[in-house]
């Protein structure tokens, strides 16, 4: 028989609630087990709790939580005793551990989230160096989990001065694309790059292994160069 753990889950449906409460559940808990693992036996077991996910293999992004405060790919994480575990912070709550992303898509279409240019399609360049493609695609690899938003202090101090990790890397996405001419700077520079401290805890969270402090980096130095200029 499985062994046991104790597993506090934060529940909380707007629509009904007066506020949010912690509930503990008893899970059977074999070897391996994933934190994705656990909420389907507690839906299965106990009651039917609101949890988004997916692919269940690490690619879509859709079962980010907070354990124990810190953001996690419920997928990919093993569970242990003693869990808390949290929706995504900053985002309304729906229900329970489901977030609402409707103000993160509204404010990722104001990036205007594909190739501006003005010179004709037949005018740009064909071929793109090896090293080009690489810094571009480091970008690309991003599955908008948001949990580098939701390691991000300085987001979840201010998030109406700070646009957060997530948004600005997509601004960094066309930067690095050389057939881009969008003023990406000028509207990193509107959404709070340089309250960017540069801590690396957006990084740290990132299951598709980007640098994103040094993406984030980069901006501000080519913003500090178009100061000097």
């Amino acid at each position: 028989m499985d062994p046991k753990i104790s597993v506090s889950v934060f529940r909380y449906d707007p629509a009904k609630d007066f506020g949010p409460r912690y509930e503990k559940y008893e899970v059977a808990c074999r070897e391996g087990m994933t934190v994705l693992e656990v909420l389907r036996y507690i839906y299965d077991h106990h009651t039917p709790i609101a949890f988004r996910y997916g692919c269940r293999i690490k690619v879509c992004g859709s079962c980010a939580v907070m354990v124990n405060d810190r953001p996690v790919l419920a997928c990919k994480e093993k569970a242990h005793p003693g869990m808390t575990i949290e929706p995504l912070p900053v985002l309304p709550v729906v229900k329970d551990l489901v977030v609402d992303f409707d103000a993160y898509h509204e404010a990722r279409s104001k990036m205007r989230p594909f190739i501006q240019r003005t010179k004709d399609a037949s005018e740009m360049p064909r071929s793109l160096s090896y090293e080009t493609v690489n810094k571009y695609r480091e970008c690309e690899l991003c599955i908008r989990c948001l949990m580098c938003d939701a390691a991000c202090p300085v987001f979840r101090k201010s998030p109406q001065k700070f646009a957060g990790p997530s948004l600005l890397l997509e601004v960094a996405r066309f930067f690095r694309e050389p057939q881009d001419e969008g003023d990406r700077i000028t509207l990193a520079l509107s959404e709070g790059l340089l309250s960017c401290d540069l801590c690396g805890k957006c990084s740290e969270v990132c299951p598709a292994g980007i640098k994103v402090d040094e993406v984030l980096g980069e901006l501000q130095r080519a913003s500090e160069s178009r100061q000097r200029a």
